[in-house]
């Protein structure tokens, strides 16, 4: 298998999120909003996962996300217990993470370098999802960019 780490290393959560949600053909204001029918959820536990194996703990995965750290440990279990049983559900985690893996392969190729401020990472990730050139501050004081 691809190593998933390789794309995502370079790439900010907002690109991840925007990653995530090209792969799915869901807005990311559907992946981060309240939502939780199948075409929302899987979307959002594939962001969960991509941003867990970028290294992220589940609290700070909750914190971008905008859900509690036990709900985002809830969406980890699931699909690690999903994955090992296979099934329609596995295949179809699987099939997004790699579409979304590809997507942020050709993000990390074509990263610009302008960066402004906006106020959280929700309101970020919403600019993203409409196409908007720059970057971002993330609510750690990170500068994320964003393609």
């Amino acid at each position: 298998m691809r190593d998933l780490n390789a794309p995502l290393a370079r790439l900010s959560f907002v690109q991840i999120a925007r990653a995530v949600a090209t792969a799915s053909r869901t807005p990311v204001e559907l992946i981060l909003g309240r939502g939780r029918s199948s075409k929302i959820i899987i979307p959002r536990v594939v962001l969960v996962r991509l941003l867990r194996q970028r290294g992220l703990s589940f609290a700070q995965i909750g914190r971008k996300i905008g859900r509690d750290h036990t709900t985002v440990l809830h969406h980890w279990r699931r699909s690690e217990n999903d994955l090992h049983q296979g099934g329609d559900r596995a295949g179809r985690i699987m099939a997004l993470e790699r579409g979304a893996v590809e997507a942020a392969a050709a993000m990390a190729a074509t990263l610009p370098s302008v960066v402004f401020a906006v106020k959280s990472v929700r309101s970020a990730a919403l600019v993203a999802e409409t196409g908007t050139r720059g970057g971002f501050l993330d609510t750690d004081g990170a500068i994320i960019c964003n393609p």
